[in-house]
């Protein structure tokens, strides 16, 4: 059975899955969050790598329920 989630839940499971997957970012002894720092440095790569997350949401009967997504 399909189940709709809204855009801030997918962002929110994307970055969670960025943050469990890579190790935290250090620079100048400063720590930031892989996530934060891929959509800071590339947010090119950042929204690719959510539209492939999306994607792979939707072959797993998980969709999108907000206007903003495209």
């Amino acid at each position: 059975m399909a189940q709709v989630i809204s855009y801030a839940d997918a962002l929110e499971m994307y970055n969670e899955m960025l943050n469990d997957c890579n190790p935290t970012i250090k620079v100048c002894g400063i720590e930031f969050d892989p996530a934060y720092a891929l959509k800071e440095l590339d947010p090119i790569a950042y929204n690719v790598g959510f539209s492939d997350f999306c994607a792979d949401l939707e072959s797993d009967d998980i969709f999108i329920g907000d206007e903003y997504y495209v």
